[in-house]
């Protein structure tokens, strides 16, 4: 039992993965997560495909976030603003209008923020 404790206090606590989701806007995503009714008791109550589309990314967003499929928003670091906003421009600029972007990411996980290695379109 002891050796596990050691095991588990050593293990390192980040883990690299892969995850796909909606890009958004991390801060307007965060705000509109704070600003819930306090009577809604499940996500069923909210209007969660409106939050999501309320914090479609910008050209001056600056800090990005992808929300899974379960509506878990993984923050996305400070170093991967730049590939996030060429995603953001590139996408707005094929499609003309402001539609889910829909990305894969992989890197590291450290709780809800991910190292970004890759961001691209899936």
């Amino acid at each position: 039992m002891r050796h596990l404790m050691v095991l588990l206090c050593l293990a390192p606590a980040a883990f690299a993965g892969t995850w796909s989701g909606i890009l958004v806007d991390a801060n307007c995503y965060q705000a509109a997560e704070s600003n819930v009714n306090p009577t809604d008791t499940s996500l069923a109550d909210r209007d969660m495909d409106g939050e999501v589309a309320s914090c479609h990314p910008t050209r001056k967003t600056k800090t990005f976030a992808i929300v899974e499929q379960d509506w878990t928003a993984l923050k996305l670091d400070r170093s991967s603003g730049a590939k996030a906003a060429d995603i953001v421009r590139n996408s707005v600029r094929s499609s003309g209008k402001k539609a889910p972007i829909y990305v894969t990411v992989t890197g590291e996980r450290h709780k809800n923020t991910i190292a970004v290695a890759s961001l691209s379109l899936k």
